[in-house]
């Protein structure tokens, strides 16, 4: 399973017969072959979306049938809905809407066995869709990218040393394909409580600093030193973030904090390492969840929630 969000692509290598599904290409012919990919009801103001349409087809539809009307998603038109809301998912208008999945009243899902799984949240219509033939397993192909990205949650100012700090490793040789993004937060972020949705970085949040680098595919041969180097920023940059868990946001996902082990038996304290990072308290409830829904963990990665195994 793959999405055009996936930074830090994520790869578990099968022991059994293997799918590889497309999410991009997961749109409603695949899944239910009556509906479009979005049937927009302006009646109510509410969109039904198929989890493979990807966040510039949701605006372009929105745009042709609406002057007024908008989706709070994604800054990037190339994600898909699925893999992105799942997150989260945030974009230029959360500050005063919240997040995509603070936006999903509705969804629907197919588990393992093929039952149908419905989560009515405001009583509405809209569906965030996921569908998978039963009797295989899903997994991810090995992949190897270039680039590195990791995420940080940022409570109290950062002060100018600090920042001096940043720009003189910005300056490094390794840092030529280096960005960082500072993300503001407050607004309907600090009114949403930590428990609404999984995503749980919300009141006391100044801002959110994604790091990234990329380098030249031709150059994967020294792409240990450009890791290298994102992970002595990340060290720096401890005592200026959250700390006790020091946050993440899992659509940046990050492996350097853990992982599943591959055989798919992961313990408890051992997922939450990361689990907490991404989830907070969420996670205890994302773990019972997974236990009841997928107790076998047919659907898993590197860094996905495993039932609870001890």
């Amino acid at each position: 399973m793959v999405s055009s969000l996936e930074l830090e692509a994520v790869a578990m290598i099968s022991k059994v017969f293997l799918i590889y599904l497309n999410l991009n290409l997961l749109l409603s012919s695949l899944i239910w072959p009556t509906y479009d990919p979005f049937k927009l009801m302006w009646k109510n103001e509410v969109a039904w979306v198929q989890s493979g349409a990807i966040m510039g087809e949701l605006y372009y539809e929105i745009a042709q049938k609406s002057g007024t009307l908008a989706f709070p998603s994604a800054l990037c038109h190339g994600v898909a809905f699925g893999r992105y809301t799942s997150g989260g998912g945030y974009g230029l208008l959360f500050r005063k809407y919240g997040l995509a999945a603070d936006n999903v009243i509705d969804a629907e899902f197919i588990d393992a066995n093929g039952r149908i799984l419905k989560q009515k949240i405001n009583g509405g219509r809209s569906v965030l869709g996921y569908s998978w033939r039963r009797n295989y397993r899903v997994s991810f192909l090995v992949a190897t990218p270039s680039f590195k990205t990791k995420s940080d949650y940022v409570k109290k100012p950062i002060p100018e040393i600090g920042f001096q700090g940043i720009w003189s490793q910005l300056f490094e040789p390794e840092a030529r394909g280096a960005t960082l993004n500072f993300v503001a937060y407050g607004g309907k972020m600090d009114e949403i409580p930590e428990s609404a949705v999984a995503f749980p970085h919300r009141k006391g949040n100044l801002y959110k600093i994604s790091y990234k680098i990329r380098w030249r595919e031709e150059d994967n041969v020294n792409s240990e030193r450009y890791i290298a180097w994102m992970r002595r920023l990340y060290s720096y940059m401890k005592s200026f973030v959250s700390k006790s868990p020091r946050e993440a946001y899992v659509n940046y996902r990050d492996l350097d904090i853990g992982k599943n082990n591959e055989d798919g038996y992961t313990t408890y304290a051992q997922m939450s390492t990361w689990g907490r990072k991404y989830f907070k308290n969420n996670f205890d409830r994302l773990v019972k969840i997974k236990t009841k829904i997928d107790p076998e963990n047919f659907f898993r990665h590197e860094q996905s929630i495993s039932p609870y195994f001890g």
